[in-house]
């Protein structure tokens, strides 16, 4: 028996090679492939087209002015009186009106900067335009506290920080200031105030009467006080405070 020195044949797999295109198939991948490159050279060239005649669009028939009144202070702070908010809103609108087409974002940098340099301003959050045609303003603001009255008479608003809000011009009398305003005067600052707006009042005694002044200011005999007299130094040349009131000084 010798069956077991018979070779066994082989079987023939199948041949894993593809047939390779014919001239036909070749061309019609070639036409397949020229009409997607021509169909989206079409669709960026047709965009381009509509996106450059949609901003002249704009450009020509939308660039208006914008006007104070179209500025919204989203963050208003319910102390701030119509006065100021007209202040930040005209900056606004005028900062805008430099480039009114809507579609130009630098336009919107420039108002941010612009108000981020006004004293009533402390940080300029976001400035955007809405689709009704405002334009809204994010910002926080700096809250006055107290009133100083500088060595020449003239009185100053500042916030809590000491910066210098706005100048109130030459006070008639403290009676008169106290019946215009509830915030507290502070008298007696000998270091003059600075040259402008929006720059800190560097005193030991303004940092001192301010202290006093928001310490006292929900006090039931803060109406009674006039003025925070920041003028005197003890022994070791600290501030010495005094309050003035309509039956003389404390």
């Amino acid at each position: 028996m010798a069956w077991f020195l018979t070779k066994k044949k082989k079987s023939a797999g199948r041949s894993t090679k593809k047939p390779s295109p014919t001239a036909s198939q070749r061309r019609q991948q070639v036409l397949t492939a020229g009409a997607v490159i021509a169909l989206a050279a079409l669709i960026v060239a047709g965009w381009y087209v509509g996106e450059k005649r949609l901003r002249q669009y704009i450009e020509t028939t939308r660039q208006t002015q914008t006007a104070p009144d179209s500025v919204v202070l989203l963050d208003r702070p319910a102390w701030m009186n119509d006065d100021i908010a007209k202040q930040v809103q005209a900056r606004a609108s005028e900062a805008l009106s430099h480039n009114p087409n809507p579609l130009d974002g630098a336009s919107l940098q420039e108002a941010a900067k612009v108000l981020g340099m006004l004293s009533w301003v402390k940080q300029v959050k976001q400035v955007e335009r809405l689709g009704d045609g405002r334009v809204a303003v994010a910002a926080a603001y700096r809250e006055p506290v107290a009133v100083i009255e500088d060595n020449n008479g003239y009185a100053h608003l500042v916030d809590r920080e000491g910066v210098v809000l706005a100048g109130l011009g030459k006070l008639a009398s403290r009676a008169e200031l106290k019946a215009q305003t509830p915030l507290p005067l502070i008298v007696g600052v000998n270091v003059p105030p600075p040259h402008f707006a929006g720059q800190q009042w560097s005193s030991d005694a303004v940092a001192a009467g301010l202290a006093l002044a928001q310490l006292l200011a929900d006090e039931p005999f803060a109406k009674q006080i006039l003025a925070c007299d920041a003028s005197l130094h003890d022994a070791s040349g600290r501030v010495r405070l005094a309050l003035l009131t309509q039956s003389g000084q404390v």
